[in-house]
């Protein structure tokens, strides 16, 4: 109940709706399911020669076995086969059938342009029909005439053949098959390679004389040019993906040079405002002292600097230190900055002593991250020593395996 209670209203309304549909679902089936009657089977169609076998299922209730104990019966019902008189009848009306309609709009048996419709069955019919050619190949496995293969005009036999079982019978036909019709630009086109193929086959002139002029149109032959354009726009495309790449990883990676500079540099930099503190200066006067004390931290000496710039541009201190933390981020420069700014607000009774007690944890949290960069730097340092190891044991091993 509890996670119900943290839906809001709509969530809880959708839930309520589901409910009560699926309630209302429940009732309905109850009141269906009382409602249904057994039919008695007596008797079950077969399915026709030419359709598929089918699954069925049905309960068998048996004197003498209890109602909870019937048995469930579940099987395939064969498809009815053809009567033996009549397999060869049928045989032979689907090749008849076959015949008078496998001929494409506007071809026939002597003329045939495209190819031939012949599928492996015919409609309510459960005769397998196949096809073969005196040349192999020329007639593909969908019909179409293979024309890689037809260069002219030419009989072919074609064998069909109706089978049902173990039966079977065929039937040769010739039919005559045609070359594939060829459009205007391409009699020229091939008329041009049939030229050229015989220009350069001849090996009797030293010069190769190339055809001016071909089937009454003029000729003539070039080697293409190789252009570049569009490999420089690739190239140019890829070269200024690849900088932008470079420019947003170089971008990163400074953006996590600066933030690590000004972590580390934070330690330090409470270090010094504590010094300068317990010397009698004030908040205002530290951090102009503080400006030219960072000449290994460029990026703690700019924020300062900055820092400085705005107070002197009108902004309050204040603000100006809040702008501050929120440049750097970071959990212990926004911690500083509030105990400056609260101080500021009540003044600077407690602010050494809490000052003092940040150094100190910075300085420990310092002591931490050089112990566990320490452990990296071992762990970075244990391939090289591995190398080294296997480098020596080659050098003993070696010479003392070749003077055996």
């Amino acid at each position: 109940m509890s996670i119900y209670k943290s839906f809001d209203k709509k969530q809880r309304l959708i839930i309520i709706i589901v409910a009560v549909i699926s309630l209302l679902g429940i009732i309905a089936g109850i009141v269906y399911d009382s409602g249904l009657t057994r039919v008695e089977l007596t008797t079950i169609t077969r399915p026709k020669p030419y359709e598929e076998a089918e699954n069925i299922s049905f309960g068998v209730e048996v004197d003498g076995i209890k109602p909870d104990k019937e048995l469930t019966y579940e099987g395939q019902i064969g498809v009815k086969k053809l009567e033996e008189v009549k397999i060869d009848e049928y045989l032979h009306n689907t090749l008849d059938t076959l015949e008078a309609n496998m001929y494409r709009e506007g071809e026939g048996k002597e003329r045939v342009l495209t190819g031939l419709n012949i599928p492996v069955r015919l409609a309510n019919n459960p005769v397998d029909i196949s096809f073969s050619t005196d040349e192999g190949g020329i007639l593909l496995d969908n019909g179409d005439l293979n024309f890689d293969l037809i260069k002219e005009k030419q009989s072919v036999t074609l064998k069909l053949t109706a089978a049902y079982g173990e039966r079977e019978i065929s039937r040769s036909l010739v039919i005559t098959v045609y070359p594939r019709t060829l459009t205007e630009e391409e009699k020229v086109k091939l008329a041009v390679k049939e030229k050229l193929d015989s220009a350069f086959a001849d090996g009797e002139n030293e010069t190769i004389t190339l055809p001016a002029e071909v089937e009454g149109k003029r000729v003539r032959a070039y080697f293409p040019k190789e252009e570049i354009t569009g490999n420089l726009v690739g190239f140019a495309l890829a070269t200024i993906i690849c900088l932008f790449v470079v420019f947003n990883e170089n971008n990163k990676r400074k953006i996590k040079d600066r933030e690590e500079e000004l972590k580390n540099g934070y330690t330090e930099f409470v270090g010094r405002f504590v010094i300068l503190l317990g010397a009698g200066l004030n908040i205002p006067a530290i951090w102009r002292k503080l400006e030219t004390g960072f000449a290994s931290n460029k990026s703690l000496t700019e924020e300062i600097r900055l820092t400085l710039w705005e107070v002197g541009n009108g902004k309050t201190e204040r603000e100006a230190y809040e702008n501050f933390g929120k440049r750097i981020g970071g959990t212990q420069f926004s911690k500083f900055v509030s105990v400056i700014n609260q101080s500021l607000k009540l003044g600077q009774g407690q602010l050494l002593s809490r000052l003092e007690a940040e150094s100190e944890a910075a300085m420990f949290e310092r002591r931490n991250k050089a112990k566990v960069m320490g452990e990296v730097a071992d762990t970075k340092l244990l391939m090289p020593m591995m190398l080294q190891l296997v480098l020596i044991m080659l050098i003993i091993m070696v010479p003392a395996l070749l003077a055996v």
